[in-house]
């Protein structure tokens, strides 16, 4: 019996779900888990239902790839070409998590990836 079954049979409900928030070049920004383990990429179909949170997470990926250099010969990463762009990406990372926590309330526990929520901790304070 794994430590999972244990856990949902000595509670008698399912365990809750993670969404993990991170940025991955090529992948949506969210990943979800069902306990330790990745069951899908993307957002599951009862977030996507709102628009604006679907739009944002779309957008957040394809800036963040266009970011990169990705030839059969280099893959590198280019980064902003003003800090202005980079802020306003900022901004549009902290509206995401912002969005997804608040639909994910009481279905889901979110995880910002440590290294993202350390950078954009400054346009919270």
């Amino acid at each position: 019996m794994t430590e999972y079954t244990r856990l949902r049979s000595e509670f008698g409900k399912t365990v809750m779900k993670k969404i993990r928030f991170m940025l991955e070049y090529g992948c949506e920004p969210v990943w979800i888990y069902d306990g330790d383990r990745l069951i899908n990429a993307g957002l599951p179909a009862d977030l996507a239902e709102n628009a604006e949170l679907a739009a944002i997470m779309k957008e957040i990926s394809a800036v963040y790839d266009s970011h990169f250099i990705n030839t059969p010969i280099e893959f590198s990463y280019k980064g902003f070409s003003s800090k202005e762009e980079e802020n306003e990406f900022d901004k549009k990372l902290v509206r995401a998590i912002e969005l997804l926590k608040k639909e994910a309330e009481g279905k889901y526990t979110i995880v910002v990836e440590q290294a993202l929520e350390t950078e954009l901790k400054y346009l919270k304070d």
